[in-house]
């Protein structure tokens, strides 16, 4: 009842006064969570995602974040863990960070950046994670610039269905390849 609330909240676009930073837990992704994952994707995000996408995420838990506030699912963070065959490194690819929007811009999609990056560091297996921003998101790209990410190359035509099609491709080290 208190997630529909929340999506009340945002459908309804109401007004909530929006304190700096909320402070989330974290929890696992299993199959049980998959709709509620759905509902924030189709909330927050242009795209609609396959359920062969969803079947993926939840093989994909060892890294994948979620964000509960008072027991909601609030955000989520996937990870698609990558292993390059020819140096055997693993680096992560983010596949998506939605906030519930009523939420943004208080500290939650950096909180489940920080809990990703430590423990990359903490486990010292991961060379780098790897993403890409729409190249008119200015705000995610100075997002990610501000967590240590760097845009190492401009891809043209990346994204079908938008326009420009083009993305910048980022990524941050932890230890060199």
């Amino acid at each position: 009842f208190a997630y529909l609330f929340v999506l009340f909240l945002f459908v309804v676009n109401m007004e909530v006064a929006k304190p700096n930073t909320l402070k989330v837990t974290f929890g696992q992704i299993t199959d049980k969570i998959v709709k509620q994952i759905k509902i924030l994707h189709k909330t927050t995000l242009p795209v609609d995602y396959s359920d062969n996408f969803y079947h993926r995420i939840v093989q994909w838990e060892k890294y994948t974040k979620l964000a509960y506030l008072n027991d909601i699912l609030v955000g989520i963070l996937t990870i698609r863990e990558d292993i390059d065959p020819k140096t055997n490194t693993k680096s992560l690819y983010i596949m998506t960070i939605s906030v519930l929007p009523v939420y943004q811009r208080r500290g939650i999609g950096t909180q489940l950046m920080n809990e990703l990056m430590t423990q990359c560091e903490k486990n010292g297996e991961i060379s780098a994670i790897y993403l890409h921003v729409h190249i008119e998101n200015t705000g995610a790209r100075d997002f990610y610039e501000q967590l240590g990410f760097e845009c190492f190359e401009t891809v043209e035509g990346y994204y079908r269905g938008i326009t420009p099609p083009d993305a910048y491709h980022l990524k941050k080290v932890f230890k060199e390849e």
